[in-house]
């Protein structure tokens, strides 16, 4: 399973390592919707917000990290609203902070205020939709960090491990028609396993949706949170997108959400016919992935009616044509 926070600073902590960054705070909270690192909303004397975040102890490697950096300042140069970075009283954008003899790696950014975009938002689908196929285009020819380049064969074996944890906390009829949509994705992964090699990929975010996108006066201001960047299929990064849409709004939308969002994409970067039809099998992977950490495994129990809501999704997205 993906590793949690193991390690939360106190709001003193917290002061102490954003002084690393020249930072004297004047108010500190720490925000809670972070699952795998710690990060907190800090104000200074001028009154100036950022936001501090602290990376969990072998969650990312420091080559990870600096080269979440340098995507993040290379697609804030092409003009896209990604935090500015802040460096370290000695001049690097990565901070370091020890705590009981093991060291723990820091960033800070800029606080970009707004709202989180909901998946009612539908107006705002082409200017999500547009930088997403920006973001894609610039990293394109970006050289991703190899020990980023995890193949699709690694997610696929982080699926089966969610997956087996979390078919041990479901009773039996739920257990049953989810082992059903497992194998199912797992036969057709096989069986178009040579043309998902073939597609394009470069670094994607994963995660480009609900609070990582912040709203403000119907714009699009901030995207953020690219600590899950990995060199993956472009047409996989979409798909984890759309899920997020299709997820959470009516069926008799998705047909308007997909040709929307695929349309306003490809104002930036064209899509192939094989990247359009592995669309369905990605969002059906992303469906189910998120059904077994989301709803099974980090809570203390399992949240049986969304696991059903997951399945009863994946029933009527492998029968529906993009």
């Amino acid at each position: 399973m993906t590793r949690l926070m193991s390690y939360i600073p106190t709001t003193k902590e917290a002061q102490r390592i954003a002084g690393v960054f020249g930072i004297l705070p004047v108010h500190i909270r720490r925000i809670p919707d972070g699952l795998i690192n710690a990060s907190f909303f800090i104000t200074d004397k001028d009154h100036k917000e950022f936001v501090l975040r602290v990376y969990q102890k072998d969650n990312r490697t420091i080559g990870e990290i600096r080269h979440e950096i340098k995507v993040m300042n290379a697609l804030r140069d092409t003009g896209l609203p990604i935090p500015r970075l802040h460096m370290t009283h000695t001049g690097s954008y990565l901070g370091t902070w020890r705590h009981n003899r093991v060291s723990y790696f820091t960033i800070l950014m800029e606080r970009i205020k707004g709202r989180h975009i909901k998946p009612t938002d539908l107006y705002l689908l082409p200017s999500v939709a547009q930088y997403h196929g920006k973001m894609h285009r610039e990293l394109r020819e970006h050289k991703p960090l190899k020990s980023v380049t995890r193949t699709f064969q690694t997610m696929l074996q982080l699926i089966e491990r969610e997956y087996s944890t979390a078919i041990q906390k479901l009773d039996s009829k739920t257990s049953r028609a989810f082992s059903r949509v497992y194998e199912d994705i797992c036969t057709m992964v096989l069986r178009r396993h040579a043309t998902i090699m073939g597609l394009p990929s470069g670094d994607v975010h994963l995660d480009y949706d609900s609070t990582n996108i912040l709203v403000r006066n119907n714009v699009i201001v901030g995207i953020l949170d690219f600590d899950d960047i990995t060199h993956k299929p472009f047409a996989l990064d979409i798909g984890n997108s759309l899920w997020w849409w299709l997820f959470y709004n009516p069926v008799a939308v998705w047909h308007e959400v997909v040709s929307t969002y695929l349309k306003n994409y490809e104002k930036e970067r064209n899509l192939s016919k094989n990247e359009k039809r592995s669309l369905a099998l990605f969002i059906r992977m992303r469906n189910f992935a998120l059904a077994c950490f989301l709803f099974v495994n980090i809570p203390a129990h399992a949240q049986i009616s969304n696991v059903r809501k997951a399945i009863s999704f994946d029933r009527k997205m492998s029968t529906f044509e993009l």
